[in-house]
């Protein structure tokens, strides 16, 4: 089941499953091999969806989505936000964290192209925070499950903007929120715990 915020005319984080909270092209691997046999296991989780779309009456000018599993903050994720060390970070819970757009979207000088993304978390060397876009097509040539975030590489990276705030998310939440200051501007904004994870951009909707 997924329940999607609306706002309309433009309209609404960190996921810490084992590890906390970012793909594109894999360098060139081999698939893996199973040591043993492939089992099927059957999965239901409610997820949460945030979008932000385009409305003149008879046409939508374009949209953004992202779709999102919601973990349950611990409070021993703390000490793992706080480390230091480099790391990439499953984004959301059991299946992929994606964002769907059919528009272009502008991260400051980082431009995203309309299509599907998988998105997972980075935590660069210097301790800033990334957004990472990943292209779905190679992570499914590769049959990666988020699980297996680690065994990706490079990516689209987006700097995302950190801060404490006093009111905790008990479930990773992540909104779309539109920007009154400027034109077609909005604001990815992810929260997990009193973690707060953020990045403006701003969207280019057909005429």
């Amino acid at each position: 089941m997924s329940t999607c915020r609306l706002a309309r005319f433009a309209a609404p984080v960190f996921v810490l499953i084992a590890a906390p909270f970012v793909l594109a092209a894999l360098a060139p691997q081999q698939k893996p091999k199973p040591d043993a046999p492939q089992i099927p296991y059957p999965e239901q989780s409610s997820r949460g969806c945030t979008r932000l779309f385009f409305w003149n009456g008879d046409h939508s000018g374009g949209e953004v989505m992202v779709d999102y599993g919601k973990p349950v903050w611990r409070d021993d994720y703390d000490a793992v936000v706080a480390k230091s060390e480099p790391a990439r970070w499953r984004f959301g819970q059991n299946f992929w964290t994606t964002l769907d757009t059919n528009i272009d979207l502008a991260f400051g000088k980082v431009e995203i192209a309309p299509g599907q993304w998988y998105l997972v978390l980075e935590r660069k060397a210097d301790g800033t925070f990334a957004l990472v876009f990943l292209d779905p097509v190679e992570v499914r040539d590769h049959h990666l499950d988020a699980f297996t975030v680690k065994l990706t590489k490079g990516g689209t990276e987006v700097p995302l903007a950190y801060r404490k705030v006093d009111v905790r998310a008990d479930h990773l939440l992540v909104r779309l929120d539109l920007d009154g200051s400027a034109k077609h501007g909005a604001k990815l904004v992810i929260q997990f715990g009193k973690h707060e994870l953020s990045a403006p951009f701003v969207m280019k909707p057909a005429d």
